[in-house]
């Protein structure tokens, strides 16, 4: 079985992400946070093959997320799933060997079903 994280500060955005994984694949374990710097504390406990990382979120970003992982050497996937076209922001995200994706809210069938292709 797989396990994904959502983190995500809009209840909502998860709730959706977590509804297209449930269709697309039923042997998917789904974890949700809208709090990243709990997220990111978990990832030794829920050992994720994938993270579904918003990054602009309060307190703790996504940014800050990802730098953090840098520094602690984490090599987990993550696929930013954001509100953010921002051609910087996705050449800031893929900037990170561990960004395997860059999607702009809301994910379409094609896209959900490409990411766990690559799972």
């Amino acid at each position: 079985m797989k396990t994904i994280i959502l983190i995500d500060d809009e209840e909502i955005s998860n709730f959706i992400v977590k509804r297209y994984l449930g269709i697309f694949s039923k042997d998917t374990r789904v974890i949700e946070f809208t709090d990243a710097k709990n997220a990111f504390y978990s990832l030794p406990f829920t050992k994720p093959d994938l993270i579904f990382l918003d990054l602009h979120m309060p307190e703790f970003t996504g940014w800050e997320f990802l730098e953090k992982m840098k520094a602690e050497g984490m090599t987990e996937r993550v696929v930013v799933l954001t509100a953010s076209p921002n051609s910087d922001d996705q050449k800031r995200a893929h900037g990170f060997s561990n960004v395997v994706n860059y999607y702009v809210k809301p994910l379409a069938d094609e896209d959900v079903s490409e990411i766990l292709e690559n799972l």
